[in-house]
Order: C-alpha cells, then sequence, then structure tokens
C-alpha cells in the first residue's frame, strides 16, 4: 500500500530520521530548563531539498494539534525568490492564495509581515501585501481529539493536497534562483 504522503505529492520525502524535530528543548539561553519538549512535530520536504524547500508540518500536543505548510522564516536569499517569482507570476500566486477553497479553509497566510515595501518593490505595486510577508505558510488548528480519530491521517493529507499548489509555487521559486 502506498504512504498516503506519496499519493498526494510523490516529490515529498517521508523519512522518519530526518522529519521528526528532536525532543530534547535547547536550554541555553532559556531561563526554562525543562529539557524535553511537550510536543512533537515534523516536518516534510522534497528529496534532495530539505533546508532549501517548501514543505508540511504537523505538530501535536496535548490540547492541540496544528498541520501545515509553505515555508517559515526562509533566509534572505530565499526570501528574495519567493517575492520575485510573486511578482513575476502574479496571476498563478493569486490564483492560489485567493481561490475561494484555500480561502474557506485556510484565511490566507500566516506569520510575521512587514510595515513597509520591502526592498526594491514600491509601496504601489500590486502584489506589496503578499510581498510584505516574511513567511510563506498557513494551516490548520485543531483539537487533540482529532488524532484520535481513525480519519485523521486522512484528513492530514487532506490538508497537505489543499496546500499543493502554494508548496509547488514556493520550490519552483527557490528552485529557479540561486537560493539554496
Amino acid at each position: 500500500m502506498q504512504q498516503p504522503m506519496l499519493a498526494v505529492a510523490p516529490e515529498i520525502s517521508v523519512d522518519t530520521k530526518k522529519s521528526m524535530f528532536r525532543i530534547y528543548r535547547d536550554t541555553r539561553f532559556s531561563n526554562d530548563k525543562t529539557p524535553y519538549k511537550t510536543h512533537v512535530a515534523a516536518v516534510f520536504h522534497p528529496r534532495g531539498h530539505w533546508e532549501a524547500s517548501a514543505g508540511y508540518y504537523v505538530h501535536i500536543e496535548p490540547k492541540r494539534i496544528y498541520v501545515g505548510g509553505g515555508i517559515y522564516m526562509p533566509n534572505g536569499a530565499q526570501l528574495k525568490a519567493i517575492r520575485m517569482a510573486i511578482a513575476q507570476k502574479e496571476k498563478e500566486f493569486r490564483e492560489i492564495v485567493k481561490k475561494r477553497s484555500f480561502v474557506k479553509k485556510f484565511g490566507g497566510l500566516e506569520g510575521e509581515k512587514l510595515q513597509r515595501a520591502p526592498l526594491g518593490y514600491s509601496p504601489d505595486h500590486p502584489m506589496i501585501e503578499w510581498l510584505k510577508h516574511k513567511s510563506f505558510f498557513t494551516g490548520l488548528e485543531w483539537n487533540i481529539a482529532e488524532c484520535r480519530n481513525e480519519k485523521f491521517v486522512g484528513k492530514v493529507t487532506g490538508v497537505y493536497k489543499d496546500l499543493l499548489p502554494l508548496v509547488r509555487f514556493l520550490n519552483r521559486a527557490l528552485a529557479t534562483s540561486s537560493a539554496k
């Protein structure tokens, strides 16, 4: 039987050793010296492009679950490449993030935004609100009871399927640049 993730996006790697975040907290600079995290999380990226790509994320903790996709806090070169792709492929990007089902399910992109236009872009640019983003991801938060449901894997896979156009757009932007 094929893994659900591979059925949605065959280019995505499902590797338990690479995908799972470590359970230990980095306490070096924290007042809280609790050694372990209170959640488990995993990311899934395209094969061969682990650190320089958009992908999928799942986070499970005692009271909630977060399932999403995109790219969180890209480095400067990656951010520049993504913004350039959005500016050059306005129609394609809008079709993804303004699609009725996308907006109904996710609302929009999450994360921090710049207050002003990024360097090199006019405040009048038609895509300026999207270009201000510092991260390009979105997802859903569910009650913990969802992961006890037999349809949980199917629901997660459904979210990933709905986010596939965004993830692929971002990965094409990153692949066509020197943002790696």
